[in-house]
């Protein structure tokens, strides 16, 4: 009597079976590889041209697990997101000695950090002794701050005045010895966004959108804008964060949308001659949130300006070592000198004009 050994079968003589048999209940689940998609990845392609690399490649568990987790965990994301929400606006206003205590620790409950988000929303956006809006934590969020700081500051001379100075106070507390990282140059310095949107011709732009006026697509001034933008692609990118767009009109949106403006369509022009059906457009800008005052947020900006500017978001932590591998001496004399940005004149446009009446007063403390 002769005893076969019993041997497990290897996956390729397995694939070889009929899909009448055991993975028509598992499909994953061949012989003793379990669920391994890799291993069976890998057999599929060391026997291309036959049948097992089409029937495993081809089959899924279940075609709309994935979409089902997506939406779980969409919905999972947007209720965590709403409580924090909730809280912030639940919190109660700090006194600026409270919040200045809060920021120097490193560890917050979940209330104090909700405390210190509170601060921090009515600070930058003026609201005074006003809660903040859901609208206005969302908008927060997407950066629509910096988007509105940036056209005012093409709009408002007596602003220009002051990036000269605050880029220089802003570059020097990065470092305590004068010499920052240069990326971190761009990140804080407004004056590079600035120059670069003012050589484009984007705040003569601004002046005759908030006028009311309509510019065609084959304007001479956005064509010019488009080219130069287009010329000067890396520098722009560099200077500002922007890349030009196919289009002239996809350049002036994204520039306009950098502003805190965006671009409507306005038809087609009828009239007989060379721009006949070219597109037309007019500018409006972005509706500032719910419980935001126009002049109490320029009035926060300006503050901004002429306030003292904080270097890093937290303190730097120091490490305790026998010494320094390559000591570097700090620099002896004064300063370098930095130098001042070629900022234009730029035409002065009425800020809280343009404005819609708020929804909601705020709240002043009498």
């Amino acid at each position: 009597m002769t005893l076969r050994r019993n041997r497990r079968r290897s996956p390729l003589a397995l694939a070889h079976r009929s899909r009448s048999q055991s993975w028509r209940t598992a499909p994953w689940r061949i012989g003793g590889w379990g669920s391994d998609l890799s291993r069976i990845r890998s057999i599929a392609g060391r026997t291309s041209g036959s049948s097992i690399t089409t029937f495993f490649l081809s089959r899924s568990p279940c075609p709309d697990a994935g979409a089902q987790a997506g939406e779980d965990l969409r919905d999972i994301a947007e209720a965590a997101q709403l409580a924090a929400d909730q809280a912030v606006i639940a919190a109660p206003l700090l006194e600026p000695t409270a919040a200045a205590a809060l920021q120097r620790r490193r560890k917050l409950e979940p209330d104090e950090r909700a405390a210190l988000d509170r601060f921090r929303l009515a600070e930058s956006w003026g609201l005074a002794d006003a809660p903040p809006s859901l609208l206005l934590l969302e908008a927060d969020r997407d950066g629509l701050r910096d988007r509105l700081r940036l056209g005012w500051l093409l709009s408002t001379p007596e602003a220009l005045a002051l990036i000269p100075a605050h880029d220089a106070a802003a570059v020097a507390a990065l470092d305590r010895t004068g010499r920052p990282f240069a990326p971190d140059r761009l990140r804080v310095a407004l004056a590079p966004r600035v120059a670069a949107l003012q050589a484009l011709g984007v705040p003569q732009l601004l002046e005759r959108f908030a006028a009311g006026e309509t510019l065609a697509a084959n304007d001479p001034a956005v064509i010019a804008l488009h080219t130069t933008a287009t010329a000067h692609r890396s520098q722009l990118a560099a200077a500002a964060g922007l890349s030009p767009r196919k289009l002239a009109s996809g350049t002036l949106r994204a520039l306009l949308e950098a502003c805190g403006w965006q671009l409507l369509s306005a038809g087609r022009i009828k009239a007989r001659g060379e721009g006949r059906d070219a597109y037309a457009y007019r500018a409006q800008r972005v509706e500032l949130p719910e419980g935001v005052e126009a002049q109490a947020l320029a009035a926060a900006w300006l503050a901004e300006l002429e306030g003292p500017t904080a270097g890093a978001k937290t303190p730097p932590t120091w490490i305790p070592c026998r010494g320094e591998k390559s000591p570097t001496p700090p620099p002896s004399g004064p300063p370098p000198h930095h130098h001042r940005w070629p900022l234009a004149p730029v035409p002065l446009i009425p800020w809280g004009a343009a404005f819609p009446p708020p929804r909601s007063a705020v709240l002043v403390a009498p």
